[in-house]
């Protein structure tokens, strides 16, 4: 799709995500739009080129996110900037 526009595209299947990525063909946007469910724990990971914000819609009371070795817990309403190279996982959905 031309211009600034773009389509959700599915991701990879893996046990702890399903989901949709934005923009992932445009170099000049070193970021994606990911729309996910997380349903388990994710193993600590990180992406060499691509940005992303998390925004929480809703989870459980007692969810925690680690970034770059700092966990913290999160909330619905929270936006979450994971800078490219930072190691992040999903302690508890």
């Amino acid at each position: 799709m031309p211009g600034n526009w773009s389509t959700l595209t599915s991701c990879p299947k893996s046990p702890a995500l399903a989901g949709s990525r934005a923009f992932l063909e445009r170099e000049e946007f070193p970021a994606s739009i990911h729309w996910t469910e997380i349903t388990t724990p994710a193993q600590k990971h990180y992406h060499k080129r691509l940005t992303e914000v998390y925004y929480v819609l809703e989870c459980a009371d007692e969810a925690r996110m680690e970034l770059d070795g700092e966990e913290t817990s999160v909330r619905p309403g929270i936006a979450i900037f994971i800078p490219q190279e930072y190691a992040i996982a999903l302690c508890r959905p």
